[in-house]
């Protein structure tokens, strides 16, 4: 846990607290009692008035009601408004004067941000926030647990795969407020996802979610990147660490090598895998020691990262020989308790390559969204196609027509816009160009210590513009040591294929007739030589026989 947060068993609530607290037992009071203007730092009691001022500066009164945990910095009261019994804040009374100012320009670094906690108001060492009165997502969606009183619902199983799609799509739009603000949460977990219910009068119950516990969250590059001024990327909680971040945090020798806000992608991926399976999957428990454990979990994920980075499907399964947790068993098509379309989408968070992860994009976006409101009992199988092939666009197609990350974020973005006769040619398009370096580049490779497979092996990884490198690279060596050394005009044809990525631009532009010649086309043949077309031809056979592209 980081320098700020509190998991308590009732609720959860975002602040600063740590151990357990001495508490007085002459403040157990049962009337109203009223604290005193000037800052005290003495425990709450329940029942007693607190005077605060919200956002507008006007003075709100409110009743502590019930603690919900207690620690080192202070301790957390649910607390109802005096005048109007609707209306609950959680309330923390701050120990520590300086932790005051530190935990409301936290809170005030999110202000405005939907499905993210938010300041209400503050006096003194008050510091008031929104009130869930359902606890914390972790509570809810494993079971077993009852809720706290303060919930209207009872039951320890009152939360299925519709809600928790809600609690990811709300969590990945308070995820995108805050990342356009350059601020990666970095403790991602069901825990520091906050539950409040509301219950209508046919007792349907109405579930809203927001991302708390802020104490880790850091300033950002534009692109995520950690940087030194960031702070750790081996902070938060191992059991939600991508496999960059496990091995950033064994390894101990840079530990801002990381982009915090697809680490927030990732862990929220764990957090849907881990209500599929009803256990958390990478949790150090077992009896051995949590060295090994470490080192086992961190070398099944690279193994999952590795399978992913030559065949781009997610595979458990090829962690088993580092381990037999219960994840490494997972099918390919549907995870433990949940649907195909829930387990498609919780994929898409689980990119084990961080270059490839995508940051929040409408298609995350729109992945829970579907499964969160919509019934799938009509359309589902179109639903189902065409979220296939806007996946491939968001995980393959993009990823592969753009070098950059920040291109590829961009593409992302966009993929959901694009049709499926869009998408086809993207992937034709791509599958021609691996096609090609397969079969006529890696060919050409000497096979000395089996680089030409090698080569090969390495296709699914390379861009579109490796590849247009790679031919670019074919084709100058085409010129320079054939085609271009028989023509007349060496230096014309030299520099007319440099400026070429394949045959078609460089023969149209070099054998264009008008270029090289006042005689038209259809008088080459009385003067005994080719015409221009036949140049062209010749061109375009010599060209593509030697460089294929």
């Amino acid at each position: 846990m980081g320098s700020f947060g509190l998991y308590v068993s009732e609720v959860l609530v975002c602040f600063c607290l740590h151990s357990t607290l001495f508490v007085n037992p002459l403040l157990s009071l049962t009337l109203p009692q009223e604290r005193s203007e000037s800052p005290s730092f003495l425990e709450l009691s329940p029942n007693e008035k607190i005077k605060l001022r919200d956002l507008d500066n006007h003075k709100r009164t409110f009743i502590a009601k019930k603690k919900l945990g207690d620690g080192s910095f202070g301790e957390v009261w649910a607390a109802q408004n005096a005048t109007n019994s609707s209306v609950w804040w959680a309330v923390k009374d701050i120990f520590v004067p300086e932790a005051v100012d530190e935990e409301i320009e936290m809170l005030e670094k999110v202000e405005g941000i939907p499905y993210v906690l938010q300041l209400k108001g503050s006096k003194h060492n008050f510091v008031a926030t929104e009130f869930y009165n359902c606890g914390d997502l972790f509570g809810m969606y494993l079971g077993g647990v009852a809720p706290p009183s303060t919930c209207p619902i009872k039951s320890t199983k009152a939360i299925g795969e519709k809600e928790v799609a809600k609690a990811l799509y709300q969590s990945l739009l308070g995820l995108a407020g805050m990342h356009a603000e350059n601020l990666a949460h970095l403790d991602i977990k069901p825990e520091n996802i906050l539950v409040h219910v509301t219950v209508d009068r046919r007792g349907t119950a109405d579930f809203e979610f927001a991302i708390g516990d802020l104490g880790l969250a850091a300033r950002t590059a534009r692109d995520g990147t950690m940087t030194r001024e960031s702070g750790s990327c081996t902070s938060g909680t191992l059991d939600y660490y991508s496999p960059n971040r496990y091995e950033i945090m064994l390894d101990r020798k840079n530990d801002h090598g990381c982009n915090g806000f697809v680490e927030d992608i990732w862990a929220l991926g764990v957090t849907g895998l881990n209500y599929c399976l009803q256990d958390q999957a990478f949790a150090l428990y077992r009896d051995w020691g949590r060295g090994q454990q470490r080192k086992a979990v961190s070398d099944g994920l690279k193994a999952i990262r590795a399978h992913w980075v030559k065949t781009k499907t997610l595979d458990f399964s090829v962690a088993n020989a580092f381990d037999d947790r219960i994840a490494w068993q997972l099918s390919q098509t549907q995870w433990g308790i949940c649907s195909e379309e829930f387990t498609d989408a919780v994929k898409m968070l689980l990119v084990p390559d961080p270059k490839l992860r995508s940051a929040v994009s409408p298609l995350l976006i729109e992945a829970f969204k579907k499964i969160a409101f919509m019934p799938f009992l009509k359309g589902r199988q179109t639903f189902k196609q065409t979220h296939a092939e806007w996946t491939w666009g968001h995980d393959v197609g993009c990823p592969f027509f753009h070098a950059t990350a920040e291109d590829v974020q961009d593409c992302q973005m966009r993929v959901i816009k694009k049709t499926s006769d869009q998408l086809e040619k993207a992937k034709t398009a791509m599958e021609t160009a691996q096609q090609w370096t397969r079969d006529v580049y890696c060919e050409r490779t000497p096979n000395s210590l089996g680089s030409k497979q090698m080569c090969k092996a390495d296709v699914p990884n390379l861009t579109q513009s490796d590849i247009f490198t790679k031919v670019q690279k074919t084709l100058r060596n085409f010129c320079r040591l054939d085609y271009c050394s028989r023509s007349k005009k060496r230096g014309d044809c030299q520099s007319t294929c440099d400026k070429h990525h394949g045959c078609e631009g460089f023969c149209t532009e070099f054998r264009d007739p008008d270029k090289h010649s006042s005689i038209a086309p259809t008088q080459w043949a009385i003067f005994g030589g080719r015409s221009g077309e036949e140049k062209l031809g010749d061109c375009f056979d010599t060209c593509y026989k030697a460089v294929g592209a």
